[in-house]
């Protein structure tokens, strides 16, 4: 067994150093996205209240982080295996990562079928932000990597 953190995956020779390189770059790509996406989440904030409108990059970077978060929580659970992933030593963030691309799915189905949205999607915003936590997490795998290297 190899270990990257809290993270294991049972693997032999070089596919478990492969599968090890890709959570390696998987966290620092989520890194990068943990940090784009307050910023992002506070340019739109500051969009509409200036403008009092939604713009077309509001849309379409909503939907882009949506997709981003969405295929690394995939791939993460595909490279780990589905069981370890959900059941392992760090089930409780990946199932708070589960949730967190949930909702952010959800508010972005709700955005494209209703316009009457308004201040109720501001808690699942907050809930998206709760995600920046998520950065402390990775911060600590990737010490333990380098530790383990």
């Amino acid at each position: 067994r190899h270990s990257l953190g809290n993270v294991t995956r049972q693997s032999h020779g070089a596919e478990g150093s492969n599968v090890r390189n890709w959570i390696r770059r998987l966290e620092m790509m989520a890194m990068i996205l943990l940090i784009l996406n307050p910023v992002f989440i506070g340019w739109q904030v500051h969009h509409r209240a200036v403008y009092r409108t939604h713009s077309v990059l509001d849309t379409v970077g909503g939907v882009s982080f949506c997709l981003a978060f969405s295929t690394d929580l995939l791939v993460r659970a595909r490279l780990l295996g589905f069981r370890a992933f959900f059941c392992g030593v760090s089930r409780w963030w990946n199932r708070f990562d589960t949730c967190v691309v949930a909702i952010m799915i959800l508010e972005e189905l709700l955005r494209a079928t209703t316009s009457i949205l308004g201040h109720q999607l501001f808690v699942l915003r907050m809930l998206r932000l709760i995600h920046f936590l998520r950065l402390f997490y990775i911060l600590r795998a990737v010490a333990a990597f380098n530790e383990f290297r």
